[in-house]
C-alpha cells in the first residue's frame, strides 16, 4: 500500500512549512531575547548570502575538483602579486592591501562600502618608524586586554592559577583592588564581559572589553552584517538598536546610495549592539570618574572581538570623552573603508602577521567566491596560473 508513503510526504511538507515557526517558538522559549534575536539574524544571513552579500555558492555550481584547482590558482596569484609589490614596497601591510586591490580589479570586485571588510584604525607603519613610547604603551595596555579573560584565561595563556577573576587581574596588571571601579565577568549575547579600573601611575581610566570566550560571544561574532550607528553627543547616550527587519531594509536601500558620498558610521552589527550595551551601563560611571579626576583620560582596549567592540565604542564616544585612546589587539574586520571607525585616528589596531581573523568577513568571502567562480569558468587562465 502507498498510503504510509503519502502520509509521510504530507507530514514532511507540513514540517517544512512550519519548521521556521517551530524554531522561532523554541528560541523564544529556551533562550534570552538577545540570543534568540542573534540566531534569527544569523539564520537570515545564511539564507541570503548570495542575494544580500554577493557570495557565490561555488560548491553547488562546480565540482569539488574544479573548486580546489581554482582555489590553488587564486592562492598562487595572490602570492605572485605580493612578491611583485614587495619589490617596490617596504611595508608588508601596504603590500597586502595593494595586491588585494590589483586582484580585485582583475576579477571585477572591489571594496563596497556596505560591507564589513577592514580593521578599525588601519594605518600601515614601517617598523623603523614606530615610536618606542608607542610600543611601550601597547605592551602596557596589552596586559589589561588579556586580563579581561579572567582567571580561566590566565590559566590557559600562562599556566598560572589564580582563584578568582579579580585576583588574576591584580596579579597580571599590578592594579590594587581598590582601583577596580566596575567589573562584569559574565557575558551575554551583545554584552561581553568587561572591567573598568584606575591606572594611577599613568592617570588613566581603563575600560577593557573581553573577546570571544563563550557561546554567547560567538553569537555576537556571527551577527556579521553591517549596521549604522551614531556618534554620541555630550551625554554619551546611544540610540536604541533597530530591529533586524529595519536593518535589512536599510541595507537594501543602501545599494542605491552613491558610493563615496555617504560617510555615516557603519560597522559589524554584533559589535555595534555590544558597544551600545556597554555604553548604556558604563557611561555614567566613567563620566563620574573623570569628573572626580579631571587630570585623567580614558583608554579603551580589548582583544579580538573585544578589540572590535572597543573600536566602535571609541568612535561612538569620540565627542563624549575628548582625548580618549583605543587599543584594539588582534582586531577583526570591523567596518567598511573610508568611514568610522576604520578611519578614526584615535584607534590603534595591533594585528599579528598572517592572523586569519583580521581579514575574515562576509565581504572577503564574497570576493574569494567570486574569484574562484571566475577561475572555474575561465579554465585557460587557471591552467596558465598553475603551470
Amino acid at each position: 500500500s502507498t498510503r504510509p508513503f503519502r502520509s509521510w510526504n504530507v507530514l514532511t511538507r507540513t514540517f517544512r512549512r512550519h519548521s521556521s515557526h517551530l524554531l522561532d517558538a523554541a528560541l523564544d522559549k529556551f533562550l534570552s531575547a538577545e540570543s534568540a534575536g542573534a540566531i534569527s539574524s544569523i539564520r537570515t544571513i545564511l539564507c541570503n548570502l548570495e542575494e544580500d552579500h554577493g557570495v557565490v555558492d561555488v560548491l553547488s555550481l562546480y565540482s569539488p575538483r574544479e573548486v580546489l584547482l581554482s582555489g590553488l590558482a587564486l592562492s598562487r596569484l595572490q602570492s605572485a602579486a605580493i612578491v611583485a609589490e614587495e619589490r617596490g614596497c617596504v611595508s608588508g601591510t601596504a603590500t597586502r592591501k595593494t595586491s588585494g586591490r590589483r586582484i580585485g580589479r582583475l576579477f571585477g570586485f572591489g571594496r563596497d562600502r556596505g560591507r564589513v571588510d577592514s580593521q578599525a584604525g588601519t594605518n600601515s607603519t614601517s617598523p623603523a618608524a614606530i615610536d618606542p613610547d608607542l610600543l611601550e604603551m601597547i605592551a602596557h595596555y596589552a596586559k589589561f586586554a588579556v586580563s579581561a579573560y579572567g582567571w580561566k584565561g590566565r590559566l590557559a595563556l600562562s599556566g598560572r592559577l589564580h582563584w578568582g577573576d579579580v585576583r588574576a587581574l591584580e596579579a597580571r596588571t599590578g592594579i590594587h583592588r581598590s582601583d577596580i571601579i566596575d567589573a562584569n565577568w559574565r557575558s551575554r549575547t551583545h554584552r561581553p564581559a568587561y572591567f573598568i579600573v584606575r591606572d594611577k601611575q599613568r592617570k588613566k581610566i581603563i575600560l577593557s572589553v573581553r573577546g570571544t570566550w563563550s557561546p554567547r560571544d560567538l553569537l555576537t561574532d556571527l551577527c556579521a552584517t553591517v549596521e549604522d550607528y551614531e556618534i554620541c553627543k555630550n551625554k554619551g547616550l546611544v540610540s536604541e538598536p533597530s530591529s533586524f527587519l529595519q536593518r535589512r531594509r536599510r541595507r537594501k536601500n543602501g545599494k542605491k546610495r552613491s558610493k563615496g558620498k555617504d560617510k555615516s558610521p557603519r560597522a559589524h552589527q554584533g559589535m555595534v549592539e555590544s558597544a551600545r550595551e556597554i555604553a548604556r551601563v558604563t557611561t555614567d560611571t566613567i563620566k563620574n570618574e573623570l569628573e572626580w579626576n579631571p587630570d585623567y583620560s580614558l583608554v579603551i582596549g580589548g582583544h579580538s572581538l573585544g578589540g572590535g567592540i572597543s573600536a566602535v565604542l571609541g568612535s561612538m564616544w569620540k565627542d563624549t570623552f575628548p582625548g580618549l585612546t583605543v587599543l584594539a589587539y588582534g582586531c577583526p574586520c570591523t567596518g567598511p573603508l573610508d568611514t568610522e571607525p576604520t578611519n578614526n585616528k584615535a584607534i590603534i589596531s595591533i594585528v599579528a602577521e598572517n592572523d586569519p581573523f583580521s581579514c575574515l568577513s562576509i565581504g572577503h568571502l564574497a570576493d574569494v567566491s567570486t574569484a574562484v567562480s571566475r577561475l572555474c569558468d575561465n579554465t585557460d587562465m587557471r591552467d596558465d596560473i598553475l603551470r
